[in-house]
């Protein structure tokens, strides 16, 4: 078995393709599915809308204004619902990849990120010093266990930021690959998305974070979809993958 990979049976692999097909429809980039809506930090998708309005690019077009919510942890928030037209899968990725980068600098995601891999063992350490694969598997672990997957809005695609997640404890596939990249990058990580399109899919439908190790140069990437209940270093196996595209975070 290659780094990064588990076995998995036939079950399995059906049950994977299940969650797949049902609960990761978000990076679909048909032209007539193009706008977004934002929160505060939770960002919107519309899968309905007009084509020809959204051809005038990522501008917002909506403004609900600020009113305060009280998130599931108790943390009360200013939020504000925000619309914007969204084009092509690029632009997608281009917003997600921002969230990442101004995320792993926030002190809710910094502290998640060493919660969980500096536990103690007795005396010693239950991660070892400098073992970034243990760092890895153990934020993959914390996101599972305090991250529940939800669906989107009926008819909307949904982006939070990765601190809206972990205050909501809930989300789902991009919800789930942003704040994995931003927990891992805020350690240290490199992360990148990966996107694919499963077989029988007219458009991208899946997204996760895949860990390069080593650090300074990575030559090995692992993937980490805690969207779906699976193991550490699962991902879809090729027969059920008809394409599959990589983008880098930094």
């Amino acid at each position: 078995m290659s780094f990064g990979q588990v076995a998995v049976g036939l079950a399995s692999v059906v049950l994977g393709l299940h969650h797949l097909r049902n609960g990761a429809e978000k990076l679909r980039a048909a032209r007539s599915r193009n706008q977004m809506v934002a929160l505060d930090g939770l960002e919107l998708s519309l899968t309905r809308g007009n084509p020809r309005r959204a051809q005038r690019g990522r501008g917002m077009f909506h403004d609900s204004g600020r009113r305060a919510v009280r998130l599931p942890n108790g943390q009360l928030v200013d939020a504000r619902m925000r619309s914007y037209h969204i084009r092509t899968l690029n632009d997608r990725i281009k917003h997600l990849r921002e969230r990442v980068n101004i995320e792993k600098r926030s002190p809710e995601i910094y502290t998640f990120a060493r919660r969980a891999t500096s536990k103690k063992c007795g005396d010693r350490w239950c991660i070892p010093e400098k073992d970034n694969l243990g760092e890895a598997k153990a934020i993959f672990k914390a996101i599972r266990n305090n991250v529940r997957y939800t669906s989107d809005i009926r008819g909307v695609d949904t982006y939070q930021n990765p601190t809206r997640t972990l205050g909501m404890n809930a989300g789902d596939c991009d919800d789930y690959t942003t704040m994995t990249c931003a927990a891992l990058e805020s350690i240290g990580i490199p992360c990148r998305f990966k996107v694919i399109r499963t077989k029988g899919a007219n458009d991208w439908n899946h997204i996760y974070a895949q860990a390069g190790f080593p650090r300074q140069r990575p030559k090995k990437w692992v993937s980490l979809d805690a969207s779906v209940d699976k193991p550490f270093g699962w991902e879809a196996p090729p027969f059920m993958v008809a394409a599959s595209r990589v983008f880098p975070v930094g």
